[in-house]
């Protein structure tokens, strides 16, 4: 017995499969261009090479993980992340850094 599809299912296209087609037809493309002149398809090749650095080059990367300027204000304390009013935590500012000290970490060792 055969089970009958109530709505047409059309298999999805593979996200690789234009990039698949695309390099079959640079690929046949240059191998037309070395039979007509191999000085020529050498030259695409190095142009072609030279275009895609240059064009990767230009484009503008993400900020997202950038440190800020450092003219900008620092956020207030309240949003500070550790801040607590425990005296068990110590917040320490410096140029550039802010420094969260655990004082119940603090191991005190004697020496006999």
């Amino acid at each position: 017995m055969t089970k009958r599809k109530t709505a047409e299912e059309e298999p999805e296209p593979s996200p690789l499969a234009g990039g698949c087609v695309a390099a079959g037809l640079v690929l046949v493309a240059g191998a037309g261009l070395w039979a007509a002149s191999p000085g020529a398809a050498i030259l695409t090749l190095w142009v072609g090479g030279a275009l895609l650095v240059w064009r990767h080059a230009r484009t503008r990367m993400s900020d997202s993980s950038a440190t800020p300027p450092p003219g900008e204000d620092p956020s207030p304390e309240g949003e500070e992340a550790g801040h607590s009013d425990t005296p068990r935590i110590s917040v320490e500012r410096r140029e550039g850094m802010l420094i969260i000290k655990d004082l119940s970490e603090q191991r005190r060792y004697e020496v006999p």
